[in-house]
C-alpha cells in the first residue's frame, strides 16, 4: 500500500486602531453580535487595508473517519476543488463546491462528488488535483494499471452544460504509454487551458518525469499518447523528478525534492513556439544558495506569471531541524536561466523544530502563502504563513503579513497541508481536522487576498467565530 504523503489558511485580519475608541469599540461588541465577513470586508476596504477573514468551512456531508478531506486543494473562480484521498479503503473521493450567489458560507453540501468507476482499493483517487475553467484533474497516484502496481493515473471530469453534479463517469482518463509499475504518475498535477501536466517522481529509477497532455479538437478521450515528457538531462537516480509541478503561461515548474543529494532543485521547461515535445533540456534549474542535504527544496512549487515559488521543508533555520522555508523567484527580464539566486527567501520568525514550512505553496499577483502543517506554535495548532510582496519588490525576511491557524482540532490536525489562492479567496486544507469523526477533515476559504493599495491602516475589529484564531506578527 502506498504511503499518503504529507503535503505539506483560518483568519481574520485582526488589528488595532488609534486611540479613537477603544473603550467605545469594546462596549459595543458586549452588545453587538460579530459584523459579518462582508461587513468586515467593507470596513477595511473603505480605509484601505486588507482584511484577511473566514469566509466559510467546507466538509462533506458523508463524512467518515480518517477520509482526510483537503489533503489537495484547488480552485479557480467560484468552484473549490477538495481531494479526499482516503475515502472507501484509499479508493478516493472529490468534492466540488462552488460559491452561492450570496457569497460563501460554511456548508456541508457540495455541488458534486467525483469517483472513478474504474477505481479500487489504495488508489488514492485525490491525492492531487487541480481545477482551470470547466475542467478538473484527479491524480490517483497509486492506481494499478494493466496490472502494474502504482503505475498511477490522472482522471479528467469535465463541467456538464447543466453543471457540476456528483458522477463516476470520467471524460478522460490518462496513462502514458511508456508508465511502468511504480512510476506513480499524478503524484502531482496540473492544468492550464487545455493543457494537463502531471509528474511521475517514480520514474526511470526515481529519477522522475513529467508528461504534458494536450486535449484533442474532439474534446477529451482516454489516452496513452502524450504530447510531451519532460526530463531533467542532469537527473540522478533519486531526484524525484515531478514530485510537484505548476504551469503558468508558457512556464511549466516541476519540483525534484531529491536533487542534488537530497537539496532538492526545481526545474523551469518553457513551451516552444512549435508546442510542447518531449526533451531533457529545461530552461532553468533553480536551487537554494544555502541549502543542505536533505532540504527537500522543490517539495512543493506554484508559478504565478513571472513568479515561482519553492518550498524547502525540511530545511534547517537557526538550528532547528524541519523548520523549513519558501524561496521566491522572479523571471529575470532575459528570461529563465538557472540560478541559486532567489529573489527571497521566507522563514518565519516564531518558527520551530518541526513545523515544515514549505511543505505547501501557492502565489497569486503579489501575494504567497506558505503552509507549514506540523507547525506547534502558539495555540498548538498548524497554521499557513501569509507575505504580501513590498513595494519595494520581494526581499527575503522572517516577518510575515499573517499567521493562518485552526483550533478544529488544536494540536497536530494538518492544518496548511494544501493551500491554494484564486482572486480574492484563499483555501487551506485542513485534512486531520475532526468535524464530526477523527481525521474526517475539511477545507477552510478565507477572503482579503487581493494585493494591498497604499499604507496599511489598523483598526479594531470583532473577534473572529469560534475555532478560528489568529495570530499577527508585530
Amino acid at each position: 500500500m502506498t504511503t499518503p504523503r504529507s503535503r505539506l489558511l483560518a483568519v481574520l485580519f485582526v488589528s488595532t486602531m488609534v486611540a479613537m475608541a477603544t473603550h467605545s469599540a469594546s462596549a459595543a461588541t458586549a452588545t453587538k453580535p460579530p459584523l459579518s465577513p462582508a461587513a468586515r470586508r467593507a470596513i477595511s476596504q473603505s480605509i484601505g487595508i486588507d482584511p484577511f477573514f473566514h469566509d466559510a468551512t467546507l466538509t462533506a456531508s458523508n463524512g467518515a473517519e480518517s477520509d482526510d478531506l483537503g489533503f489537495s486543494v484547488s480552485a479557480f473562480g467560484d468552484t473549490v476543488v477538495v481531494g479526499a484521498p482516503n475515502v472507501a479503503n484509499q479508493r478516493g473521493a472529490v468534492y466540488v463546491f462552488v460559491k452561492p450567489a450570496a457569497g460563501w458560507e460554511s456548508t456541508s453540501a457540495y455541488q458534486a462528488r467525483l469517483t472513478a468507476s474504474d477505481g479500487a482499493a489504495e488508489d488514492f483517487f485525490g491525492g492531487t488535483v487541480a481545477i482551470s475553467g470547466d475542467t478538473v484533474v484527479v491524480g490517483a497516484y497509486a492506481a494499478k494499471v494493466s496490472g502494474r502496481s502504482e503505475q498511477g493515473a490522472a482522471y479528467v471530469y469535465v463541467k456538464p452544460a447543466s453543471g457540476w453534479t456528483s458522477t463516476a463517469a470520467f471524460d478522460a482518463k490518462l496513462t502514458p504509454s511508456d508508465s511502468r509499475a511504480g512510476d506513480n504518475f499524478g503524484y502531482s498535477v496540473a492544468i492550464q487551458n487545455d493543457a494537463v501536466v502531471a509528474g511521475a517522481p517514480g520514474a526511470n529509477d526515481f529519477r522522475g518525469s513529467v508528461y504534458v497532455f494536450e486535449k484533442p479538437a474532439s474534446g477529451w478521450e482516454s489516452t496513452t499518447a502524450f504530447s510531451a515528457r519532460l526530463t531533467a538531462s542532469d537527473g540522478v537516480s533519486s531526484d524525484d523528478l515531478g514530485y510537484s509541478v505548476a504551469i503558468s503561461g508558457d512556464a511549466l515548474v516541476a519540483g525534484a525534492r531529491g536533487a542534488n543529494g537530497g537539496a532538492g532543485a526545481a526545474y523551469v521547461f518553457v513551451e516552444p513556439a512549435s508546442g510542447w515535445a518531449t526533451t531533457g533540456a529545461f530552461s532553468a534549474k533553480l536551487t537554494a544558495p544555502d541549502s543542505g542535504n536533505g532540504d527537500a527544496f522543490g517539495a512543493a512549487v506554484a508559478i504565478s506569471g513571472n513568479t515561482i515559488v519553492a518550498g524547502a521543508p525540511v530545511a534547517r533555520i537557526g538550528g532547528h531541524g524541519l523548520q523549513g522555508a519558501a524561496y521566491v523567484f522572479v523571471k529575470p527580464a532575459t528570461g529563465w536561466a538557472t540560478t541559486s539566486t532567489p529573489g527571497a527567501m521566507l522563514t518565519a520568525s516564531d518558527g520551530a523544530a518541526g513545523d515544515v514550512l514549505g511543505a505547501s505553496v501557492a502565489v497569486s499577483n503579489d501575494t504567497v502563502i506558505v503552509g507549514a502543517p506540523r507547525s506547534g506554535r502558539n495555540d498548538g495548532s498548524s497554521a499557513a504563513y501569509v507575505f504580501v510582496m513590498p513595494a519595494g519588490g520581494w526581499a527575503t525576511t522572517s516577518t510575515f503579513d499573517a499567521r493562518l491557524t485552526s483550533s478544529d482540532p488544536p494540536i497536530n490536525d494538518g492544518f496548511g497541508s494544501s493551500v491554494a489562492l484564486t482572486g480574492e479567496t484563499a483555501v487551506i486544507g485542513d485534512p486531520g481536522a475532526e468535524i464530526t469523526h477523527p481525521n474526517q477533515g475539511a477545507a477552510y476559504l478565507f477572503g482579503g487576498f487581493t494585493p494591498p493599495v497604499g499604507q496599511r491602516k489598523l483598526i479594531l475589529v470583532p473577534p473572529p467565530s469560534p475555532g478560528v484564531p489568529v495570530t499577527r506578527n508585530p
